[in-house]
């Protein structure tokens, strides 16, 4: 579980293009928005303060 969770701290902090893209056009991958898709891919390893956090951060890095 320790390395779950370690994974997903990182898949966050430093989010692949594989995170990007599913952030910044969740409608193209089946998610109403980056929030949908950060919850199901990370809630179970994941503080819903980390997510918060790491959905404002990610939201943050997507161009208009």
């Amino acid at each position: 579980c320790l390395s779950h969770g370690h994974m997903s701290l990182n898949a966050v902090k430093y989010p692949s293009v594989w995170t990007l893209s599913r952030c910044c056009d969740p409608t193209r991958y089946g998610y109403t928005d980056c929030r949908d898709y950060i919850y199901d891919a990370h809630s179970a390893y994941l503080t819903t303060e980390e997510m918060d956090a790491a959905v404002a951060a990610i939201e943050a890095m997507c161009t208009p």
